[in-house]
């Protein structure tokens, strides 16, 4: 089931949670970073679709 982030629907398969993983362990900050502007950008384009 996908988790939702401001009606944005966030992947939950295997390989969405490996990369959130990795990414997370590498860098916690990139990733915080790099998930808002993919969730910033996906609300963006919703508003723009609705």
């Amino acid at each position: 089931m996908s988790q939702f982030i401001q009606d944005v629907a966030v992947p939950d398969s295997r390989l969405a949670r490996e990369i959130t993983e990795f990414v997370r362990d590498t860098s916690p900050l990139c990733f915080f970073i790099i998930r808002a502007a993919c969730i910033c950008s996906a609300h963006s384009k919703a508003r723009a679709v609705a």
